[in-house]
């Protein structure tokens, strides 16, 4: 397994939140991890998300009546379909965030 390095002193503090919780330091270092990770993709979503706003009448004008994915402020794919569309992003893009 892949090993971390943390400062001392944040350990130290997660030892003890772990000693108050009656829990598994790793299990609160992986929520916290994943609760991190997940506001990181929700902040790239909203970014997205400003972007399409500020683009909206060149977009509705190029795509109008398709489901549009956004990667870097920029259209990245679209289909008639959302369906088709999602399979194809998580085929290129993996998890990363991007705004259909």
């Amino acid at each position: 397994m892949p090993t971390v390095t943390v400062d001392p002193a944040l350990y130290e503090q997660l030892q003890h939140a772990a000693q108050d919780r009656h829990a598994d330091p790793d299990e609160i270092a992986a929520a916290a991890l994943r609760a991190y990770l997940w506001e990181l993709d929700r902040l790239a979503i909203s970014d997205e998300s400003r972007r399409y706003r500020e683009q909206h009448a060149d977009i509705k004008s190029k795509y109008l009546g398709q489901y549009i994915a956004m990667h870097g402020g920029k259209v990245v794919d679209h289909d008639a379909t959302f369906e088709a569309l999602r399979q194809r992003i998580r085929a290129h893009y993996g998890q990363q965030p991007v705004a259909s």
